[in-house]
């Protein structure tokens, strides 16, 4: 009955499963490495992909919201054990029939109240992840390929502009 969004919601924890695999191969720098334009460190995205799916899990179950947190970001084994955690929560919840027209108040970090269809709230939590595990996976590449000195397009490490910024230049592959 709810075949298509089982599947998305898996497809979601295959990305970050897939994602973390490679990740594996990084160094704890890179791991933490920010680039602008993208949430943070590759550490920091998992830790808000992982936590804002459970929170978009919360509101649609009736639980109370979990934090981010702001202690230390999980290692990858503990995100992996979210991820899988998260898929088995969403499978179970699945397994009934989803209302996506049922009306949802959702608080606003505005001050105000929201109505959001159910529909709504479960098609983000499948988008954000897609959106920000895109910006993950490049630096993931990306840097895989800086430190084994294979070359990519744009500026590179050591731009002294970008490092008097602060930043360091990901660039596009």
């Amino acid at each position: 009955m709810n075949d298509g969004l089982i599947d998305a919601l898996g497809h979601n924890a295959w990305a970050m499963r897939e994602l973390l695999r490679v990740c594996r191969e990084l160094t704890p720098a890179q791991l933490q490495a920010t680039a602008p334009g993208t949430y943070g460190s590759i550490s920091e995205t998992f830790r808000h992909i992982v936590s804002s799916e459970a929170r978009y899990y919360a509101r649609l179950a009736g639980e109370p919201l979990p934090s981010e947190g702001t202690v230390e970001c999980p290692n990858l084994d503990e995100f992996a054990a979210r991820v899988d955690d998260l898929a088995g929560t969403w499978d179970r919840y699945l397994a009934q029939p989803f209302d996506a027209d049922r009306t949802l108040v959702v608080p606003w970090n505005d001050g105000h109240d929201y109505d959001v269809p159910a529909g709504v709230i479960l098609v983000q939590a499948i988008h954000h992840g897609n959106e920000h595990r895109a910006h993950g996976l490049h630096r993931a590449v990306v840097d895989r390929r800086d430190a084994a000195g294979v070359g990519s397009v744009g500026p590179r490490r050591g731009d002294a502009s970008r490092e008097a910024a602060g930043r360091v230049a990901i660039p596009v592959i």
